[in-house]
């Protein structure tokens, strides 16, 4: 391999784990906050489903006697629909197509963006 090739590789690695590092906290916080706001919302679930009024009252009426269940689901609505799943998996989705693109040239990467350069097969 000359030296041009490693300059650029070098170059290719850093600019990945940069990439890398810089989405991976981003997905952190909002699974984060979309596991608290699904944890809540299914805890509030439970006291909005044993609620013996819920039974014999319309949906309207019922979610308006338990506001915060209404505010969470509304929540986890808005989260979902502004792509909040999105952003989790952005990291993955990332190295995956890093991945299939990078073993067209016999490299592979890891999780962190970190380069890994497998033997070339000789023709004997």
């Amino acid at each position: 391999m000359n030296q041009a090739t490693q300059e650029d590789l070098i170059a290719f690695e850093k600019r990945l784990t940069e990439i890398v590092n810089h989405t991976t906290p981003k997905a952190r916080f909002w699974r984060t906050v979309l596991t608290l706001t699904s944890l809540l919302s299914a805890m509030l679930a439970y006291f909005w489903f044993i609620d013996p009024e819920t039974r014999h009252t319309q949906l309207l009426d019922s979610l308006k006697r338990h506001p915060v269940f209404a505010l969470f689901i509304c929540s986890l609505v808005f989260l979902f629909a502004t792509g909040v799943h999105k952003k989790i998996i952005a990291p993955s989705i990332l190295m995956a197509r890093c991945r299939e693109v990078l073993a067209d040239f016999n490299i592979s990467c890891d999780e962190k963006g970190k380069l890994i350069l497998h033997p070339v097969a000789q023709n004997t």
